[in-house]
């Protein structure tokens, strides 16, 4: 079970588990054989995933994975894509302050739930400018084995 404070990666595909709380999609494709209204997805934010061509161009390329977060960052930093980030942020916001009043708690949302996963890891960070900082390619593959 997920404690109150804690914004986890799941695989679309996997059955949630009791009382995992809210679930969402953070991918531009609607996953094959789940209908739009499956149970297991509370909410699809696409802007918030790589774009179809920086998916393209990136191809698993360890060698250009400085310049896909380079350009993945600068993706959300488009109007669309921060508004739909800081829907996220705020729904992790106050998932980490229910309960308990734990005001210093600061979840940080999951970006990637679905194929695109692999690209953006189990987190994202915000330096103190509030620019996105996206983990190492080696940390990615740790977090979802």
């Amino acid at each position: 079970m997920a404690s109150k404070h804690e914004v986890r990666l799941a695989r679309v595909y996997e059955e949630p588990e009791p009382g995992e709380g809210h679930r969402v999609l953070v991918d531009r494709l609607w996953p094959r054989g789940l209908r739009k209204d499956d149970p297991r997805i509370g909410q699809w934010l696409p802007e918030v995933a790589p774009s179809t061509e920086l998916r393209r161009w990136y191809g698993h390329a360890p060698e250009r994975y400085d310049e896909f977060v380079e350009r993945y960052t600068a993706e959300l930093e488009t109007p669309a894509a921060a508004a739909a980030l800081d829907e996220l942020r705020h729904r992790a916001c106050r998932a980490g302050r229910a309960g308990d009043g734990d005001q210093g708690h600061r979840a940080e949302p999951p970006l990637g739930a679905g194929p695109a996963a692999h690209l953006t890891g189990a987190g994202r960070r915000l330096d103190r400018g509030g620019k996105v900082k996206l983990p190492s390619p080696a940390a990615v593959g740790s977090s979802l084995k």
